[in-house]
């Protein structure tokens, strides 16, 4: 049987000592607490993280392991791709970017996206001990490290880990991130443009936008050129893929059972589209459905390229898609992660015939 670290008795025989007094604050036991659990666990004898260093970095984050990555520094930019394991000081996994960490949960979906999760990290829009995590990291480096609670705020102070620790934020919980950085940038659509259009040359040789930010590549050309009429319903079948290539929406039922995300509470089958006189009036109506609703933009763009009888793939910035909230949640998982370029294969079916 594993024996209880002394020194974490120690702790917690100091919190009960000074439980009534009221010049120690639960904010500095916490403290006390959290340093005793980084001593122990970076000891050969109890814990888990033998080269885990007992010094805090930053503003008071503690690194349990460490490996340097061989690409470029990170120098504060205002974005990046990472993939992390976040959970409680007991083990606990709130939530991942690991596909087999997810499987081993029993939380895994064939409709979520697992890889790289873009974290904005200008002022206020990442928590301070992520921030300091991420501090001097290298692409392709890994850092597990310990946050405590008066870290998970994204108010900046002056002063150090005392000032912080003075403004713990409420109901904030210590946490362990496992962060290995993948990328970053500062210039966020530039990146998705040099992304989209690698992609477009690699698959179709070209890469040529028809407006800012929005790609169309004819794969089957149409039998008549004419536009269709404000008053035509067409009938289209579309299937929807993240930038990976991997499938979230469709449809068309073979797809979804061929990707893993079919279900049955939903009918498949051809959506009927309402032609209008510009692409921002479209509006979609999925099969087995009575509810017309306007898809997002990028996807109404592509849609406004299909001629009878054509068929292509619309590609474009996650600002023409689910934008900076993508869809979906972190604790959960998400179907479209924030940032993330789309490609919507659409194809021409047939005139709906009054």
């Amino acid at each position: 049987m594993k024996k209880i670290p002394c020194i974490l008795i120690a702790a917690a025989l100091f919190a009960a000592g000074c439980a009534k007094d009221v010049t120690t604050s639960d904010n500095a036991l916490n403290k006390e607490y959290y340093e005793a659990w980084i001593t122990e666990q970076s000891t050969d004898e109890y814990g888990d993280y033998p080269d885990a260093s007992p010094t805090p970095v930053g503003n008071g984050i503690y690194i349990l392991e460490e490996q340097t990555g061989s690409g470029a520094a990170y120098n504060g930019e205002d974005f990046v791709w990472v993939d992390y394991t976040a959970s409680s000081m007991d083990g606990n996994i709130s939530s991942t970017t690991d596909a087999e960490i997810a499987q081993r949960l029993q939380i895994y979906s064939d409709s979520f996206y697992y890889g790289p999760r873009v974290w904005p990290t200008y002022v206020s829009s990442l928590p301070v001990g992520l921030a300091d995590v991420l501090a001097g990291m290298k692409i392709g480096g890994r850092r597990k490290a310990l946050i405590p609670s008066w870290l998970m705020g994204y108010d900046r102070y002056n002063g150090g880990a005392a000032e912080y620790l003075k403004h713990t934020p409420a109901n904030a919980s210590t946490a362990i991130y496992d962060v290995t950085l993948r990328d970053f940038t500062s210039n966020m659509p530039d990146h998705q443009i040099k992304e989209v259009e690698s992609y477009g040359k690699a698959t179709y040789g070209q890469a040529d936008s028809l407006s800012y930010g929005f790609y169309w590549f004819e794969l089957d050309k149409p039998s008549s050129d004419s536009e269709f009429s404000s008053s035509d319903k067409v009938k289209i079948n579309y299937i929807g893929r993240r930038m990976d290539g991997s499938v979230f929406d469709t449809s068309i039922e073979r797809v979804a059972k061929d990707n893993g995300i079919w279900t049955e509470d939903r009918t498949y089958g051809p959506a009927t589209v309402t032609w209008a006189t510009q692409y921002s009036e479209l509006k979609m109506t999925l099969a087995g459905s009575s509810e017309s609703t306007a898809p997002i933009t990028g996807f109404q763009r592509a849609l406004w390229q299909l001629r009878k009888g054509s068929r292509g793939e619309g590609v474009f910035l996650s600002t023409l898609g689910y934008g900076t909230a993508g869809s979906g949640s972190a604790s959960r998982g998400y179907v479209i992660p924030p940032y993330s370029p789309l490609r919507f294969e659409i194809s021409f079916v047939s005139l709906v015939e009054e």
